[in-house]
């Protein structure tokens, strides 16, 4: 009768590191929702996130990959590039979405890449950053 919508008592006590029986007083003292079936109970996995204090994963959202090659840099050039972006990227606000950065050089071909990866207008900020910093260093 359990179907991939609803756990047992004791599988919902495995994923939360639990005993049966507190899982069972949660029920009894109304902290779980769960539905009576036979003898048993039956938990919507929802409601044991609840429980747990666990934020359902938002809808995922398309994520956008950008690379920038920056051409010939020097080392001490690479290490102002690295510094002025990791610390934008540091700096963003608490709540931002998610956003990988990585700055890369190669210093026998002597190549900087800016590489980013996020939701699209996160990955446009960093664009736009890169703009920018690209005008500031060349003046």
């Amino acid at each position: 009768m359990t179907g991939p919508d609803y756990l047992t008592v004791t599988e919902a006590a495995r994923r939360l590191r639990l005993h049966p029986r507190t899982i069972l007083r949660f029920i009894r003292d109304g902290r779980l929702k769960a539905a009576r079936v036979g003898k048993g109970f039956r938990i919507l996995p929802d409601d044991l996130a609840a429980l747990a204090g666990v934020e359902p994963e938002p809808e995922s959202r398309p994520t956008v990959m950008a690379a920038v090659d920056l051409g010939e840099v020097d080392l001490e050039g690479a290490r102002r590039w690295t510094a002025a972006v990791n610390g934008a990227f540091h700096a963003r606000p608490a709540g931002s979405g998610r956003l990988s950065l990585d700055v890369v050089h190669d210093p026998a071909s002597r190549r900087l890449k800016v590489l980013a990866s996020g939701a699209a207008g996160d990955v446009a900020a960093v664009l736009s950053l890169v703009e920018a910093l690209w005008e500031g260093f060349r003046s």
